[in-house]
């Protein structure tokens, strides 16, 4: 809870999307630090929820993450070579997340770095998860 709050946006806010609602403490408030997404449940622009945050959110697929500060947007792009393909990524989100986490306390503060080596080392561990659940069913 230190490192990142989870906020959520609900339609009985109508379409004001000045503010996040907070769906942990009923607190209808700005977001704090990070807002982590699926790309594909992006409820506005980018930028516009970036100006909300006080650091970034991040929108992330398979394939990579687009981020925003409010102020800049950039993309990162999995190397093909890194695609997961016939593999269930349920959770997979949650990995990157802790990931996200873990790179920020413990190794360096680039976001690009940061955003890069979440998605190498969420990638390698669902392939080692996927390889040895192929050892174990042998």
């Amino acid at each position: 809870q230190k490192y990142i709050d989870l906020y959520l946006r609900y339609r009985e806010f109508g379409e004001d999307t000045n503010y996040l609602y907070n769906k942990y403490n009923n607190d209808k408030s700005l977001c704090k630090h990070y807002l982590y997404l699926v790309k594909e449940d992006l409820f506005d622009d980018i930028d516009k929820i970036g100006k909300k945050v006080k650091k970034w959110v991040i929108a992330h697929d398979p394939f990579g993450s687009i981020y925003s500060n409010g102020n800049k947007t950039f993309e990162y792009k999995l190397p093909k070579n890194n695609y997961l393909y016939n593999i269930n990524v349920l959770g997979a989100g949650d990995a990157f997340a802790a990931t996200f986490i873990n790179e920020q306390i413990t190794n360096n503060k680039d976001i690009h770095d940061v955003i890069k080596n979440s998605h190498l080392k969420t990638t390698n561990l669902i392939k080692r998860i996927k390889n040895l659940l192929i050892k174990s069913l042998i």
